[in-house]
């Protein structure tokens, strides 16, 4: 720990960079589907062009980016019927 907390601090280009995990529910995928129940619903599932498209959002606004070290529950947008929401975890 002592180490990675001294490489931490000596090198600036890592004031920058963001750790998180992003926590989907079901991706639509193609191999996704094809071992889904005969009953799934797809419309329920978070399309990877959703998450895409925020994590880009992330890249180019980097205010809008949650804090290093947060959990990202992603799930559909019920609401909208499409696209998806983003919901911190932790």
């Amino acid at each position: 720990k002592k180490a990675t907390v001294e490489l931490r601090r000596s090198k600036a280009y890592l004031d920058d960079m963001t750790a998180l995990a992003i926590l989907p529910s079901m991706i639509d995928t193609p191999n996704n589907r094809k071992f889904a129940d005969k009953d799934a619903d797809f419309d329920n599932w978070t399309k990877p062009e959703d998450i895409a498209k925020e994590i880009g959002e992330w890249l180019e606004k980097p205010y809008l980016r949650p804090n290093s070290g947060a959990l990202i529950k992603v799930f559909p947008d019920s609401k909208r019927g499409e696209g998806a929401v983003f919901k911190l975890a932790r």
